[in-house]
């Protein structure tokens, strides 16, 4: 199962990833949004807190630079709830 950040930093979805973490790989989705780009002190430019919109949502929306620090901080607090760097990450660009 991926988790997309904002639910990622909520703590009943990390504990039950963790609870099953014998039946399921728990990894990364990579779209943006606001409380990534905001952990990541970057300015969010979004209507909503996830907007699909891909000058927001995604990162072909950010600079090579900004890419960086997003993907950094995602894989981070993955690590930070996990104590490992997810195997697998996704998203639709």
């Amino acid at each position: 199962m991926l988790l997309q950040y904002d639910a990622l930093i909520l703590p009943e979805y990390a504990s039950l990833c963790r609870e099953y973490s014998d039946l399921s790989e728990v990894g990364l989705w990579l779209e943006i949004v606001e409380p990534l780009v905001r952990d990541s002190s970057l300015s969010w430019h979004g209507r909503f807190p996830w907007d699909w919109h891909n000058d927001v949502g995604f990162l072909i929306g950010y600079t090579p630079e900004q890419r960086t620090v997003l993907i950094d901080r995602a894989f981070e607090k993955f690590r930070e709830l996990f104590g490992y760097y997810p195997a697998v990450a996704g998203s639709w660009h």
